[in-house]
């Protein structure tokens, strides 16, 4: 019964957060509009580079993958996360790697040209069972902007 309770509050608190979260961005947006000039997306698989110019990112890892499975069997307090790491070239040049938590979106990939916005769209596959994914079977999708 305590655990129940414990799980009811905690459920509660979190619903409660989300929704201040989903408001307050909702507002960010609205104050924050950008005109997109190019929109470059690919699905990668690892290794797989997305190309755009002279610059591309690689799908380097899956640092972590912590989702919750799907199956109604399994039950989970938290939804967990994926962790993605890409690695960034310009001009064939390695800039650095870019780690992602989620689904986000990263301003300002590149130090010297128009802003850009990258954003980690979906992972697949989504867990099923509880157990590791081998990582040749993870599929990321990335959505890269151009934004003035």
């Amino acid at each position: 019964m305590r655990f129940l309770i414990i799980f009811m509050a905690l459920y509660i608190s979190f619903q409660s957060a989300e929704k201040e979260k989903e408001e307050t961005t909702s507002e960010t947006k609205e104050q924050n509009q950008e005109v997109e000039l190019n929109v470059f997306s690919a699905s990668l698989c690892l290794g797989d580079e997305l190309k755009f110019g002279d610059r591309r990112i690689k799908f380097r890892e899956i640092i972590s993958d912590s989702r919750c499975p799907s199956n109604p069997i399994v039950m989970c307090i938290w939804a967990g996360q994926v962790r993605v790491k890409v690695d960034v070239y310009e001009k064939r040049e390695f800039v650095g790697s870019i780690e992602f938590s989620g689904i986000q979106s990263i301003d300002h990939l590149f130090v010297d040209s128009k802003e850009l916005k990258i954003s980690l769209v979906n992972v697949k596959p989504y867990p099923v069972n509880p157990g590791k994914i081998p990582a040749e079977d993870y599929m990321v999708s990335f959505r890269l902007t151009e934004v003035m």
